[in-house]
């Protein structure tokens, strides 16, 4: 079976001088001047990428189409779980919100992205590309950024990537990797109200097991999924009350009721911790309703997290 090595820009992303690469579970996040004399036609005038441009690198073995599928697949989620367990979108040091460290995700619908990649076992390695748009603000990637992934738990989002990419991955694991794409996506979105929709739909997905009545459930099972101090659970309550009532007129009558980014801010602390505690019990319960109903019945036990709580 042949094997293909990939490498994707991530756009408008940079490695600090004193940093040639970091790993996110098999996919390596390498820069250009530690790949150029391997893939040679990254030093194609035409072709201008800075030396310290990061790329992420992995290997696939299967024919070329299953290849190149295959690595986009691992190196987008190596992506998002780099931004979930990083303070790149959490701490406002780093401006939040307008940072960019994404593979184009037209990629292999449209083909809005370069790619390179070539097979192991050959002398001749092949490339192909389209048109490469880089926009929004560079990220610059130094050791603090790579330290704070522990904090956030990247062993976790780790583990799901190994799962998603075995033969032991069930639907509860895409359902999960599904929504660590939304939340990624709702980092790069300056609109608050675009950004309240897509985190509001990963609750929806994960922390409910009824088409109806949305609210009423999150407000069952949020304070145990997400709070370690049962005090705070009024507040919470009345907070996704809040929330959702923003989302409903924004979505049905295209209202825009007052919000703030530091509302916006607490959202996303809330759905992380959704996330994590999915992922975390993943092999314990094969959907959400499942959880739900050990929650029910009293039987279900949080794995707390290392992270302050959730003040609302």
């Amino acid at each position: 079976m042949p094997r293909f090595k990939f490498a994707f820009p991530i756009n408008s992303a940079f490695l600090d001088d004193n940093i040639s690469s970091f790993q996110v579970a098999d996919v390596s996040f390498v820069k250009k001047s530690c790949i150029s004399e391997e893939f040679e036609i990254l030093n194609d005038c035409k072709i201008q990428f800075k030396d310290n441009q990061i790329f992420a690198i992995v290997t696939v073995c299967g024919n070329e189409s299953f290849a190149k599928e295959q690595a986009y697949k691992r190196c987008s989620l190596a992506t998002d779980i780099f931004k979930i367990c990083s303070d790149l979108y959490h701490n406002n040091f780093y401006n939040p919100k307008k940072w960019q460290f994404d593979i184009d995700v037209d990629f292999v619908t449209s083909g809005k992205s370069f790619c390179f990649y070539k097979e192991l076992d050959s002398n001749n390695p092949e490339y192909f590309y389209a048109n490469f748009h880089a926009n929004r603000y560079a990220t610059y990637v130094d050791t603090k950024l790579l330290e704070s992934r522990t904090k956030w738990n990247i062993e976790d989002f780790e583990s799901l990537y190994h799962f998603i990419f075995s033969p032991d991955v069930n639907k509860f694991h895409e359902v999960i990797k599904r929504a660590c794409h939304i939340y990624s996506q709702s980092f790069s979105i300056n609109n608050l109200y675009e950004r309240v929709v897509l985190l509001c739909t990963v609750l929806d997905t994960l922390a409910t097991n009824e088409r109806e009545g949305k609210v009423p459930q999150l407000k069952k099972y949020l304070p145990i999924l997400v709070l370690k101090c049962e005090r705070l659970t009024e507040q919470l309550n009345k907070y996704i009350e809040s929330l959702y009532d923003i989302r409903s007129a924004y979505i049905h009558n295209a209202e825009k009721k007052k919000i703030t980014e530091k509302d916006v801010d607490k959202l996303e602390k809330i759905v992380y911790r959704v996330i994590l505690q999915m992922i975390r019990n993943s092999t314990r319960y094969k959907c959400t309703k499942q959880l739900c109903v050990a929650i029910d019945e009293g039987s279900f036990e949080p794995i707390l997290d290392n992270l302050p709580d959730i003040y609302i």
